[in-house]
């Protein structure tokens, strides 16, 4: 094994060029590959950071036995109590829930993690600094305000002063005692989760106001379990399917198909495992496909190689060698390879995750998830396992060929007399690069597309508005109170110099946001309720079609009397609502049962609600109301306004928070970052894939030119010119970019199904996309191919006849 190696060394140095070309393929191929299975990792296979022997911790949540799915949260306190003090499993059994409160002194909002006192003990986390909860400090409702504060709050908000230690931290106007500090990287029970304050359960009313967590009809919760040693995830949820059937028992009014779900403490929560997978699952088969094209490329380039080498496997085998000897050192340069290459591709690996990270982790409604994307066991054990597979699977059919040649053939010394011979295996490994290739390229394409056409016709103009969300209900205010807040804040803005119009909203215009009331025709009634249509609608203030630049197409937008509470209910539709509902007559005028009041159509305006490939158009209204979430049309960029407004509002109420405070344009962005970061894992891969192709197409060209160097000279002899030459090599290699484009065609339309989610304002099957796609792919082809055949052309015809 060692000669192998040192042979292998040798041949590797011999060949700078293949060397160079095939340890970068296999560096960004096993690199976007391990940056990927990171993601997965950190989603569901990782458990959480700084907990004690996680693989004894359990998750548990509510089981809705009518869909036999897991809820989120959905688990009452005195349940919890119940599960507690009756199992006989768990060394302990904790509850948590999440929240939202306002940083008093910093008017900003932060996010909280509601937890029983036993929650850190359980999870066995330790503190930085200070101490965690007591358990006398939460039997009490109310009566205990302390605070444990994550690592990360601690050095944002205080600087990492330890002094804080015993000091205050105004939370929702309610002054909190810092007790302790949490240790770094702990932010929560789940990936994506990055709490920065937790409080004790009973404290639980400060971030919801009527919250009664002893009562049966409040404080939906999740559970963290530790089992006990010897016990078993089977013996636990028999258990606690028995505790929960006895709630189910006692109390048939709150526990009605209610029952538990357990499962290990490891990724996402349980009921988010199903939207959160697609993504990964999009996002590994690309990268999967990528390396399946660098594999692709890599046996051609060494299929090449072995044929240039016909004469010193000969010679070898004529001495006696085995061919299972010769085998074995093909296979450990193509191993070398691998393991070199892999190498480099953990080295670039961070990078890759650190792109991946900046796509995922963006604030969406004021939260932005954390993902600890690393080199952890899962993600270095799979790369060293791809890598393995990836040196057999490009080494091993050019060393079964190579390893046994023609040896009467070979031995001779004028080896090229015998002509170029084509090879089926050369030409399926460069169709299926070309055709990968292409498929990568039609997904990246339509991906692009549907990312423009977000941001540029989503319906509405978002460029230079700014999107400000306030919160002045976790600073105790009333509806009374907030109203006059936000009337004194629209007052104040009005005399900026620059702001042109202001909203407010009681959603973002964003798809699948809003109130969702049936509507239908008086007299036209569905007759279950199942069967009504639910429409999603916004209350919005006057100003909101103005600020947002929505069309209108008929009738009048919404006015001052509009929004007198003495006022008939009216109404603005879409489009798409008036040909539902009054599809052979004027919309105008019309009436319509919005959530069993009726409500007059005033006016019809154009807006399309993030419209998907293949579906019809959403039908929305919008009625007079507002909310907390303001927009704000300026002559100028968003973001340098952004200080000044901030400072305004501030000026306002200092306390109230502001919990999201961005350009509209960034928000439809972050909300939409599947489609994005899927649109940059393509566009990377298929890039690289042009790439490869290209390379493999050139490669066996290169050294067809070279095996034909007497043919090509007798050709010219004979008299063909230079033009012919071009044509002969051209024509051979386009003809298998061709049958591979064929097969990518057919590959795409597969793909376009997968991608159908993701496509906003493109069609799945969209022509020019496949057109272009086949277009580049064809013309960097070409362009591999004209670089060999060009120096075809060059062959003296005389000097080749004399050297062979």
């Amino acid at each position: 094994m060692l000669n192998d190696l040192r042979q292998a060394l040798r041949m590797l140095r011999k060949n700078p060029g293949f060397t160079a070309v095939a340890l970068l393929t296999l560096a960004l191929g096993v690199g976007s590959n391990a940056a990927v299975f990171s993601l997965v990792s950190a989603l569901f296979l990782r458990p959480p950071a700084m907990v004690e022997r996680p693989e004894q911790l359990v998750s548990i949540c509510e089981l809705k036995l009518k869909t036999g799915k897991p809820n989120y949260a959905g688990i009452l306190y005195p349940d919890y109590l119940t599960y507690r003090d009756r199992s006989t499993v768990f060394s302990g059994l904790a509850a948590h829930f999440f929240g939202h409160l306002a940083d008093g002194e910093a008017a900003s909002e932060i996010e909280v993690g509601i937890v029983s006192d036993n929650y850190f003990t359980v999870l066995g986390v330790k503190p930085r600094l200070g101490r965690f909860f007591l358990p006398e400090e939460n039997t009490v409702p109310g009566r205990n305000p302390v605070v444990v504060l994550s690592h990360d709050f601690w050095q944002r908000r205080f600087a990492a002063d330890s002094a804080c230690i015993g000091g205050n931290l105004t939370l929702n106007a309610t002054l909190f005692s810092v007790i302790g500090i949490a240790p770094p990287g702990f932010r929560g029970t789940h990936p994506g989760e990055s709490l920065d304050v937790w409080i004790p359960a009973m404290m639980g009313s400060v971030a919801y106001r009527d919250l009664n967590i002893l009562s049966r009809q409040d404080a939906d919760l999740d559970l963290v379990g530790r089992l006990k040693p010897g016990q078993t995830l089977e013996q636990a949820r028999a258990e606690m399917t028995v505790l929960s059937s006895q709630l189910q028992e006692s109390f048939p009014e709150t526990n009605r198909n209610s029952g538990i779900y357990i499962a290990p403490l490891k990724g996402v929560h349980p009921a988010l495992r199903s939207n959160e997978v697609r993504l990964p699952s999009l996002l590994t088969a690309v990268v999967l496909c990528l390396i399946l094209v660098s594999c692709a490329n890599l046996a051609g380039l060494l299929l090449v190689r072995s044929l240039a080498r016909r004469k010193e496997v000969a010679v070898r085998l004529a001495l006696g060698a085995g061919r299972t000897r010769l085998v074995r050192q093909f296979l450990t340069e193509s191993l070398l390879l691998s393991v070199v290459g892999g190498t480099a591709g953990m080295v670039a690996a961070p990078w890759m995750m650190e792109l991946l990270n900046s796509l995922y982790s963006v604030e969406v409604e004021g939260m932005t998830p954390h993902l600890d994307l690393g080199l952890d066991p899962f993600v270095v054990s799979f790369a060293i396992l791809l890598t393995l597979l990836a040196g057999f699977a490009f080494g091993l059919a050019p060393a079964l060929q190579a390893s046994r040649p023609d040896l009467v053939t070979a031995l001779k010394e004028d080896t090229s007399a015998f002509g170029y011979r084509r090879s089926m295996l050369r030409a399926g490994l460069l169709t299926g690069q070309v055709a990968l290739a292409l498929l990568l390229l039609t997904g990246a394409g339509l991906l692009i597309q549907s990312m423009r056409n977000l941001m540029r016709n989503p319906g509405f103009a978002p460029d230079h508005v700014l999107f400000i969300r306030m919160k002045p209900h976790l600073s105790g205010y009333d509806t009374a109170k907030s109203e006059r807040y936000f009337q004194e804040v629209r007052r104040r803005l009005k005399t900026v110099n620059g702001v042109e119009s202001i909203t407010f909203a009681g959603f973002p215009p964003l798809r699948g946001w809003g109130w969702s009331p049936a509507v239908h025709r008086p007299g036209n009634e569905p007759a279950h309720p199942e069967d009504a249509l639910h429409v999603y609608g916004n209350p919005v203030t006057r100003d909101f079609f103005e600020t947002l630049k929505i069309a209108l197409v008929k009738g009048r937008v919404f006015e001052d009397p509009d929004y007198q509470k003495d006022q008939a209910g009216v109404v603005v539709i879409n489009e798409a609502l008036a040909d539902r509902l009054c599809s052979n007559q004027d919309a105008l005028g019309q009436i319509l049962m919005v959530a069993g009041k009726p409500h007059e159509v005033v006016g019809v305006v154009r807006y399309q609600n993030y419209q998907r490939s293949g579906e019809p158009a959403q039908p929305f209204l919008f009625r007079p109301g507002g909310g907390n979430r303001m927009m704000v049309r300026l002559k100028g960029d968003p973001k340098s306004f952004l200080p000044i407004l901030r400072q305004e509002i501030m000026a306002v109420d200092p306390h109230v928070a502001i919990s999201e405070e961005l350009p509209l344009t960034d928000v439809i962005e972050n909300f939409f970052m599947p489609v994005k970061m899927a649109g940059a894992v393509l566009s990377y891969t298929g890039f690289l894939a042009l790439l490869l192709s290209a390379i493999g197409l050139y490669a066996m060209l290169a050294f067809a030119v070279g095996e034909r160097t007497r043919e090509i000279g007798i050709r010219m002899a004979l008299g063909a010119v230079t033009t012919d030459v071009l044509k002969l090599i051209i024509r051979d290699g386009l003809k298998l970019v061709v049958v591979g484009v064929a097969v990518g065609w057919v590959a795409s339309l597969t793909l376009t199904h997968f991608l159908s989610s993701y496509l906003y304002g493109v069609r799945r099957y969209d022509v020019l996309t496949f057109v272009f796609a086949a277009w580049l792919l064809v013309s960097v082809s070409l362009l591999a191919c004209y670089i060999p055949a060009r120096r075809a052309t060059k062959v003296d015809p005389m000097r080749a006849l004399r050297s062979e």
